[in-house]
């Protein structure tokens, strides 16, 4: 990048030590990168910074990410910012697909593939020359992989909070990839749609933390019940 400005990026996780590693991944890349942990603080960074590009986690909750990328495009400053949606993948085996929507971002890329293709996919959507790099066909650091699990010791209000975010998680990584299950669920207000999706988040967020610890009776159909009303959904009787 000899010669021009390194593209600026604005990257918005709400988890420090995941915020940490892909700005480090993306200054390495040649990127200089604005980091923010609160969501609710990304769009005025974004109008004071100007980035070429923001890379936002799926499930920011001061601001939700759909509802931060919609802000975006919705200001003619900020419109034509690329945008690349990191999701959490849950469950890696669950998803042989590509999502069908992106609520108006421009790509997303996998918490387990930050290193290998996120650098690639922004000088890709900004037009820029491929890094001169060759990352590892795959990352193993689990700062940046799959959520850690919590140990089935006695949990603290702190790791109950800790439960409720892994749901939160969960159930966006639901939205991002099952965009049709959810329109059936906010059109039509049943969740047979996406039943066995939550079946699955509930199964995957035991084999986290067991169920004897989560601190209400169902995590999950509690943060998919909060996502369906922040979306304007109604529930079913």
């Amino acid at each position: 990048m000899t010669g021009s400005a390194a593209p600026r990026v604005l990257v918005a996780h709400e988890t420090d030590a995941l915020l940490a590693d892909i700005a480090s991944v993306l200054s390495n890349a040649g990127f200089t990168v604005v980091s923010v942990s609160d969501s609710g603080d990304a769009l005025r960074l974004m109008a004071q910074t100007r980035p070429a590009a923001a890379v936002l986690d799926v499930a920011l909750t001061t601001v939700r990410a759909f509802d931060l990328i919609e802000q975006v495009r919705a200001s003619e400053e900020l419109a034509p910012t690329k945008i690349i949606l990191v999701a959490s993948v849950y469950n890696r085996t669950a998803y042989k697909r590509k999502p069908t929507k992106l609520y108006g971002a421009d790509d997303y890329v996998e918490q387990h593939h930050i290193v290998d293709l996120l650098p690639a996919k922004l000088y890709d959507l900004l037009g820029l020359r491929s890094p001169p790099v060759a990352f590892p066909a795959h990352h193993q650091d689990p700062g940046i992989d799959a959520p850690v699990a919590i140990p089935s010791s006695a949990v603290s209000v702190a790791d109950g909070e800790r439960v409720l975010a892994l749901a939160h998680s969960i159930v966006a990584d639901i939205a991002l990839y099952n965009h049709l299950g959810l329109e059936a669920v906010l059109t039509g207000g049943s969740d047979a749609a996406l039943e066995s999706a939550l079946v699955e988040g509930r199964r995957v967020l035991a084999t986290m933390v067991p169920e004897s610890r989560w601190p209400v009776p169902d995590p999950v159909r509690e943060a998919f019940d909060v996502l369906i009303m922040q979306m304007g959904g109604g529930r079913p009787a």
